[in-house]
């Protein structure tokens, strides 16, 4: 996964606004944004793994059900991307 994908689309201006806006944050409205952020890297993270156990498991049966395939799949997609936005967000704040 491309963690800068999303930092990669955004101008230099939008970039430092965001830099800027956050630096200005007292620091509890930082540490309760920063721990959200985390949940949900963390939420999305658990939720592309049970994903991919679907997949596998669909795709271990002997009559695969080719529609809720391609559902699960582009759940895993969508969630590969939902956390490529987060970690670009990780990034941008310097959360480690």
């Amino acid at each position: 996964m491309n963690t800068n994908k999303f930092i990669k689309n955004l101008s230099e201006e939008e970039l430092n606004s965001l830099k800027e806006n956050f630096k200005y944050k007292d620091q509890e409205y930082k540490e309760n944004n920063q721990l959200f952020l985390l949940k949900n890297i963390t939420n999305t993270k658990d939720t592309i793994d049970l994903t991919k156990l679907q997949i596998n498991k669909l795709l271990q049966e002997d009559d695969i059900n080719i529609d809720l395939l391609c559902i699960y799949t582009k759940k895993y997609n969508y969630l590969c991307e939902e956390l490529d936005i987060l970690n670009s967000y990780k990034t941008i704040f310097n959360i480690n």
